[in-house]
C-alpha cells in the first residue's frame, strides 16, 4: 500500500467539519448536505477507500451511501443538497442504481453501499481503461461505468445514517 496523500477537499458540504489534517470527516447538523471530495484529481487504477466510523442511531431506515466521481476540480465545485440531484452531467454517482452523467445505468446494485455497517470500508477507482469500480470490504464489485472523463475526483456523501468516514491508505491495484 502506498500513502498518496490524499485528503477530503476544504470544500465540502455545508453539515461536514474536517479533522484530522483533512483525513476525517463528520457530519454534523441535519442528515443532508454531507458531500465530501478528494483534494486531488484520481490516479488510475489506485483504490481511494474510506471507513465508516460512525453511524448515527437515529436513522434506522436503510439508506445507501451515494459515492463515486465528480468531474469537476472541488475548487469550482457548487455543492448541491445531494450529489445525483445537482451534478447531472458532471459526475457517475453509485446510489442504488448508477447515474452516469445524467443518465440511470444500471440498477442492480440495490445492496452495494446498503446498509452499511461500522468498520465498513467503501472505495472508488477509475482504471486506465477509464471504468469505474466499487470497492466494499475490500471486494470488487465489479465495472460499474465505462468512458469516464478524467480528471476526476472521488467523492462520497455522509447522509442520514452514515456519521462519520476516515480516509484509508490508498492502493495501487493495476
Amino acid at each position: 500500500m502506498q500513502n498518496l496523500g490524499w485528503r477530503f477537499h476544504t470544500n465540502h458540504g455545508t453539515n461536514i467539519v474536517l479533522s484530522n489534517d483533512g483525513l476525517t470527516a463528520e457530519r454534523v447538523g441535519g442528515h443532508d448536505y454531507g458531500i465530501v471530495v478528494a483534494d486531488q484529481p484520481m490516479v488510475p487504477d489506485v483504490l481511494y477507500e474510506i471507513r465508516i466510523d460512525k453511524r448515527d442511531p437515529q436513522f434506522m431506515f436503510l439508506r445507501y451511501m451515494p459515492c463515486g466521481v465528480v468531474l469537476t476540480d472541488p475548487d469550482h465545485l457548487r455543492l448541491p443538497g445531494t450529489a445525483y440531484r445537482g451534478w447531472g452531467r458532471e459526475a457517475v454517482v453509485i446510489s442504488g442504481a448508477v447515474y452516469n452523467r445524467g443518465h440511470t445505468e444500471k440498477n442492480n446494485l440495490n445492496d452495494a453501499t446498503l446498509n452499511l455497517w461500522k468498520g465498513t470500508r467503501v472505495g472508488v477507482m477509475v482504471t486506465t481503461k477509464a471504468e469505474l469500480h466499487l470497492w466494499v470490504n475490500g471486494s470488487d464489485r465489479g465495472v460499474i461505468a465505462t468512458t469516464v472523463p478524467t480528471p476526476c475526483f472521488a467523492f462520497f456523501e455522509l447522509r442520514h445514517r452514515y456519521k462519520r468516514v476516515s480516509i484509508l491508505l490508498s492502493t495501487h491495484l493495476g
